[in-house]
């Protein structure tokens, strides 16, 4: 991300958004890059029908505008067309637009799966917000998506995505199957790192995001970036986990014990504590060293 900045790139595609979308654990479908037709087919060869072709431009970026979506391609002479009919289309109507080749993708199984939509995008008042939908071309987030604010963990992403599905913005099932809630919110909680490790997104567009059983696979990818300078936490609007106060330390027996702060995901832990602890009854002061209870009540 950094070197495309420098390069003074402004948005990443698919193609070039994958190793970092892979690098926090999310799936994506592999793409190629075709400079023409005549490379669309041979790529399509190579990797086997049926086949998406995607038109490749940073002033498009709603392809969909001028048809630069061609699905379920099965043969060359198939893919040679619609290749040739999107650059047609292209000069068209965007005579200006720099067009940087195509983007070629195996079909992706659709069969039973749902398709979402997650957005990032920044608030002047709040900084980053986590949009979660269904989409469509016509997106208008404030009636098609609910929204939190990062760092996400699991419980809050489990909230989001439960909200989603009660304000029905989102299905709790396919045709064929429900949706993985757990699964969801784990995506959500990487999206949630993505953005809190880096300052320079401006805004995240995973859509279609396909939802299969267990498994979530970004198809299509839009990501703006700028240069960012000052804090990084500052610009948000919750405070992430404080890992630089986290610490290893080495008891009497020479054991290593990792001192950190409280983490959400803790709680269950927390609590068994007391209930397998051998001591039954705590003075007042113990109790407000070990929970949030206040010293008078």
């Amino acid at each position: 991300m950094q070197q495309a900045i420098a390069e003074g790139a402004t948005s990443l595609d698919t193609h070039e958004v994958q190793p970092i979308l892979q690098a926090y654990g999310m799936n994506t479908l592999p793409t190629w890059i075709a400079s023409d037709s005549t490379e669309a087919v041979h790529i399509a060869e190579q990797i086997g029908y049926p086949v998406a072709l995607k038109l490749r431009s940073p002033d498009i970026p709603h392809k969909s505008e001028v048809q630069g979506v061609m699905l379920y391609l099965r043969t060359a002479n198939e893919v040679q067309q619609a290749a040739n009919a999107i650059f047609d289309r292209v000069k068209m109507a965007w005579p200006q637009a720099r067009v940087h080749g195509l983007l070629v993708q195996s079909m992706a199984n659709r069969a039973g799966a749902q398709e979402l939509r997650v957005v990032v995008e920044h608030d002047p008042v709040f900084g980053p917000l986590i949009m979660l939908g269904e989409g469509g071309v016509e997106w208008r987030p404030e009636d098609q998506a609910v929204v939190a604010l990062p760092p996400l963990n699991m419980n809050l992403a489990r909230y989001l995505v439960i909200q989603g599905i009660k304000s029905k913005k989102i299905r709790a099932r396919s045709a064929l199957r429900p949706l993985d809630v757990a699964g969801l919110s784990q995506l959500l909680v990487q999206v949630s790192n993505l953005i809190v490790d880096c300052p320079e997104i401006q805004r995240l567009d995973i859509h279609p995001l396909l939802a299969s059983g267990s498994e979530f696979t970004a198809l299509d990818v839009t990501l703006d970036i700028s240069p960012f300078e000052g804090d990084n936490e500052s610009r948000l609007a919750v405070r992430p986990y404080p890992h630089q106060l986290e610490e290893w330390v080495e008891l009497k027996n020479g054991e290593r014990c990792l001192f950190r702060p409280i983490l959400p995901e803790d709680e269950p832990h927390f609590s068994n504590s007391f209930r397998e602890s051998p001591k039954k009854i705590f003075i007042t002061a113990t109790l407000a060293r070990s929970t949030n209870l206040p010293m008078k009540i």
